[in-house]
Parts: C-alpha cells; structure tokens; sequence
C-alpha cells in the first residue's frame, strides 16, 4: 500500500517538462500581447497639449503624436516591468524610447510614463481607447502633406516569413482595387488604394500568414498612380489616382496577385479589397 501512495505521488508532481516549457513561453507571449494591447488607446499630454494615439494590431504598432504620424517599429517588450521599447526615427537619426505602464496606489487604473531618448518624461492620461476614426486618422496621417504615402515599417526578423532566401518578384493585383496596408491582416490601417492590375514589388521572404487567419500576406513596394482611402468612391473605385513620387511600401493580400494582369476589365468597387 506505501508503494502504491508512492508510486501515485510520483505520478502526480511528474509531468511533461516540455509541455510545460511550452506552456510557459505561451503564457509569456500573451502577457506581452496583454501589455500591448493596455498601452493602445487616445492619451492626453498635459505638458504637450496633445493627445497621443497609439494602436496595437498584427504584431505592428502605430503612433500619433497630435496630428503628426510618427514612423516607429516596436522594440523588446517586458511585460514583467510594464514597458514597451519603440525604435523611432527621427531627423535622419534611430532613437529608442519607453512607454510604461505604471498603476495608481489601489491599483484601480493606470496611466502611461512616456520616457524619450534624451531622458525626458511624458505622464500620458487615458481618455478613449481606439475606435474606427481613430484607425482612419491614422491612415490620413501616414501619407505626408507632398503627396507620397508613408510606407509601412520594416518588418522584423522574427514577423518575417519563412519562405527562405530574400527575393523580389515583379507581380500584378487582381481584378479590383487593393488596399495596401501597414502590416499583415484587414484589421490594419490602409496607406493607400492600389487600382486594379497595377505592377508591384513583392519580397517574397516576407510571406506570413497571421495568427487566426487562413490567408496568406507578402510586404510589397509600389510606384504609380493610387486613390487615397479616405477619398475612395466606393461606387465606381479608384477613378482620379494621385501619382506617387517615391515607392511606397505595405502588406497585400498574397492571394490578390498573379504573376500577369488579369484580363477581367470590369469594375469591382465596393466589393472587399482584401479578398475576404
């Protein structure tokens, strides 16, 4: 009976020590989303006299400074201390800055330490977290007042897809107007609308499929005429193009584009741009 008592003990404080690695490094990984996802929201500068927007979706993160679109790439994350690295270029030049999170004394609510590369510190204050025109701010502001789009950050070594070896490839989207976006996924903001049977530039070591998703997304580089999204008739599509005067980066939908143009001339305004 004592072998028995044992044996059972044994059984129980055992385990899988894989399993339960694995499950360690999940739970990390959703904290750190966890963090992301708290900082994302409209915050208030009372020193600045300004708010902040920042927005969290498909691993990219996005940030305005008042009606400024800062062009940033998100750095290492420490979900543990509360705080997230942003790398920041600014004047030619990279700098990395904090936003902390950092509760109140009965830790019923929080407010964000904003810390730049010169060691000055922003309190931000919540006031709204992130709606639809919010998401459309962003996108108006990331293409700059001369008329070529901001493109989307680069991506890094570890959103990268896993296709092997860089390369370019010469390719065509569909049959419709296309929205090129900041990051992978129809949940992030458009830079810009791309018309039917346009050439684009495809890194091909840059497919990636997003979690939850079946579809497939490549970064892409594009120089020609496009429709601002803000401007888009979605009755007759993409009809008074702007032409770019730099190429202009973002994500497409990988299964939009073909090796030659499409051969379908009709007009499909007002159906889904990314394929879904």
């Amino acid at each position: 009976m004592a072998t028995m008592v044992l044996s059972g003990c044994g059984n129980k404080n055992g385990g899988d020590p894989f399993a339960a690695s694995g499950a360690s490094a999940a739970s990390a990984q959703d904290s750190k989303i966890a963090l992301l996802q708290d900082i994302s929201g409209v915050w208030n500068s009372p020193s600045e006299g300004a708010l902040v927007t920042i927005n969290y979706s498909n691993s990219t993160l996005q940030m305005l400074s008042g009606n400024t679109f800062l062009p940033i790439t998100l750095g290492d994350v420490d979900a543990g201390q509360g705080t997230v690295n942003l790398h920041v270029s600014r004047n030619g030049a990279q700098e990395i800055w904090t936003i902390k999170k950092e509760w109140n004394e009965d830790h019923t609510a929080y407010h964000l330490i904003l810390t730049l590369a010169n060691g000055s510190q922003e309190t931000l204050a919540f006031v709204r977290k992130i709606s639809n025109d919010d998401l459309n701010q962003i996108a108006r502001l990331s293409m700059p007042a001369a008329g070529t789009p901001a493109s989307a950050p680069a991506p890094t070594a570890s959103s990268q897809g896993q296709s092997g070896a860089s390369g370019s490839l010469q390719m065509y989207v569909g049959d419709r107007d296309t929205y090129l976006r900041t990051c992978p996924g129809v949940t992030c903001a458009a830079i810009i609308v791309i018309p039917k049977n346009s050439e684009v530039t495809a890194d091909t070591s840059t497919i990636q499929k997003p979690a939850g998703t079946n579809a497939s997304w490549v970064r892409v580089s594009y120089s020609g005429p496009y429709c601002s999204p803000a401007t888009l008739n979605q009755e007759v599509g993409c009809v008074s193009p702007t032409q770019t005067s730099n190429p202009v980066t973002g994500w497409l939908n990988y299964a939009l584009l073909s090796q030659s143009p499409s051969d379908d001339s009709t007009s499909s305004a007002g159906e889904d741009s990314d394929g879904n």
